[in-house]
C-alpha cells in the first residue's frame, strides 16, 4: 500500500513547485485541492465571527488570490501539509481583513481581537477544531467517492450499497453480516471475506488521498495525518 507512495510526487508537491512556472496541470491540481478545502475554511471563518455571507466572500477571495499567486508556498514553514498551510495562510488573511474593518469603523489604532472572542457564541468547538472536523469529513468523503466509482457497476455496486453499514464508516453502522448475506443471496462467510477486502481497499484509497495533501508523503507522515483525521472525527 505504501511502498510506491514514498517517493512519488503528490498533487500538493507538484503544485507547490510548479505554480511558479504557471503550469496548467499544477493550476488544475491546485483548483481541485482548493475545491475540497473550501467548506472547511468557510466554516472556520464563521466560527471566528464572520457572517455567512462575509465568510463565503472571504473564502472565495482567498482562493481566487491563491490561484493567482505564483510561488505562494515557497518559504512558508507550513508548506509541507496542505491542511496546515491553508489554515495558517487563511488565518493571516482574516486578521488582515478584521484589521482593515476595525480601522475603517473605529478610526484605526484599535488592537485586533481574536474573531471568535467577538462572536460571543458559547460553542465548545473552536474554529480550528471545526476546520479539522470538516477537513476530516471531506477527506473521508473523497476517499469513499473514489471507492464507489470503482464499484459503480452491476453486482459490485449492489454489494457496496448493501455492505456499507459493515465498513464502520457511518454512525448507523452494524455488524449484521447475516442480513447482508441474505439480501445478496451470499453465504455469510463470503460476505465477511468480501467486506474485509473492501475495507482494505478503502484504507489504500484513504492513504493515497491523504498522501496527495503532503509534500513529503512518507508512510510515517501519512499515518500521522490519518491519526489526526481520526482524532478530528472523534472530537
Amino acid at each position: 500500500m505504501t511502498s510506491g507512495s514514498r517517493f512519488q510526487p503528490t498533487r500538493w508537491s507538484l503544485v507547490a513547485r510548479a505554480t511558479q512556472d504557471n503550469a496548467p496541470a499544477a493550476r488544475a491540481a491546485l483548483d481541485e485541492l482548493c475545491r475540497i478545502y473550501w467548506q472547511p475554511l468557510c466554516s472556520f471563518a464563521q466560527r471566528w465571527g464572520l457572517s455567512t455571507a462575509d465568510a463565503e466572500d472571504a473564502t472565495q477571495t482567498f482562493f481566487a488570490e491563491l490561484l493567482r499567486t505564483e510561488n505562494f508556498a515557497l518559504g512558508d514553514p507550513h508548506r509541507g501539509h496542505l491542511r496546515t498551510f491553508l489554515l495558517h495562510t487563511f488565518t493571516r488573511r482574516l486578521i488582515d481583513f478584521r484589521r482593515r474593518e476595525q480601522a475603517a469603523s473605529r478610526g484605526g489604532g484599535t488592537p485586533v481581537l481574536p474573531l471568535e472572542a467577538e462572536s460571543g457564541a458559547p460553542d465548545p468547538r473552536t474554529p480550528e477544531r471545526e476546520f479539522n472536523r470538516q477537513w476530516a469529513e471531506v477527506t473521508m468523503s473523497a476517499a469513499l467517492t473514489h471507492l464507489e466509482s470503482e464499484y459503480a457497476r452491476g453486482s459490485s455496486a449492489e454489494f457496496l450499497a448493501a455492505s456499507r453499514p459493515l465498513l464502520g464508516l457511518e454512525a448507523s453502522g452494524n455488524d449484521d453480516y447475516a442480513a447482508v448475506a441474505s439480501r445478496l443471496g451470499m453465504k455469510e462467510g463470503a460476505v465477511r471475506v468480501a467486506v474485509c477486502r473492501l475495507r482494505q481497499r478503502f484504507r489504500e484509497i484513504l492513504f493515497r488521498t491523504v498522501a496527495e495533501t503532503l509534500e513529503e508523503p512518507g508512510e510515517a507522515n501519512v499515518r500521522a495525518e490519518i491519526g489526526a483525521l481520526i482524532e478530528a472525527l472523534s472530537a
